[in-house]
C-alpha cells in the first residue's frame, strides 16, 4: 500500500512536471527538430551510453573482489537489474534490491554488500570536486540556485566520506553515533537493527583498497564521466547544436546527480524539466532544440534501461513482477 500510494503521488508530481515543460515548448517545432537529427550521431552516442554503463559495472567488479570475486558479466547483469528498477520504482530502490540479489544468488549478506554499493555511489557524486574547481572557468555567470545545489551535494558528500572514513578508522566511534542516532527504535527492532549496522560498519572496510586498486577506481571513474561527457555531446552533434565540452560535462554531471532524489516512474516529466533548467537556463541553449535533444536523450536512456533490464532480470532467474517485490522493503 506504501509502494502504491508512493507511486501515484510521484507520478502525479511527473505529469504535473510534464506539463510544465510542455507549456514552456512549441512542440510542432520540437517534433520539426528530431525529423532533422543526424542518425549517424545518435548511434555513435549509444555507444558512448553502453560504454559507460559497462564501465562502471567494472569498477563494482573491482570493488567487490573484496568481498567475493564475481565475473565481470555477473556484475554486469546486477548493475543493470538495479538501475531497472531505479528506472521502475519511484524511490532509489536499485542498491538495495542488488544486494538482495546477491544475498539470493551468491549468498553474501546483505549488511555485507551494502557498503560496497554504497561507495560505488559515492565514487559517482565525486564529479562535483571537479565542477566546483571548473565553475570558476565558465564564461557564464551560475545561477545562485544551481551554486547552492552544488554546494549541498559537496556537503552531503563531505559528511558521508567522513563517517566512511571514521568507519575505517574507529568503527566503535562510528557505531556509538548510529546509536545515538537511532535512540528513537522500538526495543522490539533495535537489538537487530544495531547486529545490521554493526555487519555494515565492518563492511566500510571495503573502501580500504591496495593503492594500485584505488588508482585503478579512479581511472575508471573518470573515464565514465568522460563517455557520459561524449555521449551527451554526441546527441548535441545530432542537432549540430554547439556548445563547450567543459559545459556539456557540468551540465550533464549535474543532471546526473539529480538521480540521487526520488523520481516519478521512468522519471518522466523530471528529466525534461531539470535538463531544460540546466541546458536552457544556465548555458542559454534555445529551449526548442534541448527540448528536441532531452527527448532523444530520455527515450534512448529509457529504451536501453527497460529491454536491458529485462534481459538482465531474465538471466539472473528473476521475473519482472519478482524484481519490483524485491524493492518493497526499501
Amino acid at each position: 500500500m506504501k509502494k502504491i500510494t508512493t507511486i501515484i503521488i510521484t507520478s502525479f508530481v511527473g505529469i504535473l512536471l510534464l506539463s510544465l515543460w510542455f507549456f514552456f515548448i512549441d512542440i510542432h517545432q520540437v517534433v520539426e527538430n528530431i525529423k532533422s537529427v543526424n542518425l549517424n550521431w545518435i548511434f555513435i552516442a549509444i555507444i558512448f551510453y553502453v560504454s559507460t554503463v559497462f564501465i562502471r559495472s567494472i569498477r563494482w567488479n573491482i570493488i567487490m573482489r573484496k568481498i567475493k570475486s564475481l565475473t565481470i558479466w555477473r556484475t554486469f547483469v546486477l548493475y543493470m537489474t538495479g538501475n531497472y528498477i531505479n528506472f521502475l520504482v519511484p524511490v532509489r530502490a536499485g542498491e538495495f534490491a542488488k544486494s538482495l540479489f546477491l544475498k539470493k544468488i551468491n549468498d553474501i549478506p546483505i549488511a555485507t554488500s551494502l557498503p560496497a554499493i554504497l561507495f560505488d555511489k559515492i565514487l559517482d557524486l565525486s564529479p562535483v570536486f571537479i565542477i566546483l574547481g571548473l565553475a570558476p572557468f565558465v564564461q557564464r555567470e551560475l545561477p545562485q540556485t544551481l551554486w547552492i545545489i552544488l554546494i549541498v551535494v559537496f556537503v552531503v558528500m563531505l559528511t558521508v566520506l567522513s563517517l566512511y572514513y571514521l568507519g575505517i578508522k574507529n568503527q566503535a566511534a562510528l557505531f556509538k553515533i548510529v546509536e545515538y542516532v537511532f535512540f528513537w527504535l522500538p526495543k522490539s527492532i533495535k537489538g537487530k537493527a544495531m547486529n545490521f549496522f554493526k555487519d555494515g560498519i565492518a563492511g566500510l572496510s571495503i573502501a580500504k583498497q591496495k593503492p594500485s586498486a584505488f588508482l585503478l577506481i579512479i581511472g575508471i571513474t573518470l573515464a565514465a564521466v568522460l563517455t557520459d561527457t561524449l555521449y551527451m555531446a554526441s546527441i548535441f552533434r545530432a542537432f549540430n547544436v554547439s556548445i563547450p565540452l567543459l559545459y556539456v560535462f557540468i551540465g550533464y554531471t549535474l543532471f546526473n546527480l539529480s538521480y540521487i532524489l526520488p523520481t516519478p516512474p521512468a522519471q518522466i516529466g523530471s528529466v525534461e524539466v531539470i535538463m531544460l533548467l540546466i541546458f536552457s537556463g544556465v548555458f542559454g541553449i534555445e529551449k526548442n532544440i534541448m527540448s528536441s535533444v532531452i527527448i532523444v536523450v530520455h527515450s534512448l536512456t529509457g529504451l536501453y534501461i527497460f529491454f536491458a533490464g529485462v534481459i538482465s532480470t531474465a538471466s539472473l532467474g528473476i521475473s519482472v513482477v519478482d524484481t519490483l517485490k524485491k524493492s518493497e522493503p526499501v
